[in-house]
């Protein structure tokens, strides 16, 4: 507890916390909660090498931020490369206005010279809501509509003290598919888009986190996948032989017991 304009606070141990406001004047006083509004970090080392994240053996380190409503969450449902992928269901059960927010772990990207390209794998579809026809009979028009959320990709050189927008998708710059009445579900490639981010303007790519922010607005769920920095194919494998035999190696990275698979085109030996 504390009265001061800027209070500090030290936490001891990760994890989220929430914040309350007191105010008092001459006519009494009032609160306000904020649940999750502070989020510390684990003291992990900092990763170093390039990003390869497919999300097949979990979060791994990545770190959820929810405010109220669905959080994102891993589901063996939908997947863009192997079989998992992060989902969050935002066509119900999700407040409007509410902010989840997916932080990776601090990454050392010192041997990237120049820009660094993050890229990834997204679906998404907007919300199609049918037209009330009661309403169309009392105000004589329709109240049909497309609703769509929001997305932006921020990084950290800070330990996330501050984040620095580097892309923001809304409208039909978000969706990677046509919009749907029913709840999402991305389980065809025809659904998902590949994208990349230029991260410019960063001095010390020592300490570096990303940050995806959803912002749900009463539209649909959204999906990522394959988060990736240099060769983005599994263990350096040219991506596009990797597509096309369906490669997929999990846990990645390797450990003593490691699942390959693939398909063959035809008949061969192995």
């Amino acid at each position: 507890t504390s009265s001061d304009v800027n209070p500090q606070v030290t936490y001891a141990v990760a994890g989220d916390y929430p914040v309350k406001l007191i105010v008092h004047n001459a006519q009494g006083s009032d609160s306000i909660i904020k649940q999750n509004m502070i989020h510390v970090f684990p003291s992990n080392s900092v990763l170093a090498g390039d990003i390869f994240e497919d999300f097949e053996t979990g979060l791994n380190n990545w770190s959820v931020i929810n405010q109220n409503g669905n959080s994102f969450e891993i589901t063996d449902s939908a997947s863009y490369h192997g079989t998992h992928s992060v989902r969050l269901v935002n066509f119900e059960n999700n407040a409007s206005g509410s902010n989840d927010e997916l932080i990776s772990p601090a990454y050392n990207l010192s041997h990237i010279t120049g820009l660094i390209k993050v890229k990834f794998a997204r679906a998404y579809v907007a919300k199609e809501v049918a037209s009330n026809a009661i309403a169309e009979l009392l105000y004589g028009t329709s109240t049909a509509d497309t609703i769509y959320d929001k997305l932006t990709f921020s990084v950290s050189s800070d330990c996330g003290k501050t984040w620095n927008i580097k892309k923001t998708y809304t409208g039909e710059a978000l969706a990677t598919s046509s919009c749907k009445t029913t709840s999402f579900l991305a389980d065809s490639t025809k659904f998902w888009k590949e994208d990349s981010v230029l991260v410019a303007a960063i001095s010390d790519k020592s300490n570096l986190r990303f940050k995806f922010t959803f912002t749900g607005e009463g539209g649909n769920n959204i999906y990522l996948d394959r988060i990736c920095t240099g060769i983005c194919g599994t263990d350096g494998i040219d991506e596009n032989l990797e597509k096309a035999i369906d490669l997929s190696i999990y846990p990645n990275p390797m450990k003593e017991s490691t699942i390959i698979r693939f398909k063959l085109n035809k008949n061969s030996n192995v």
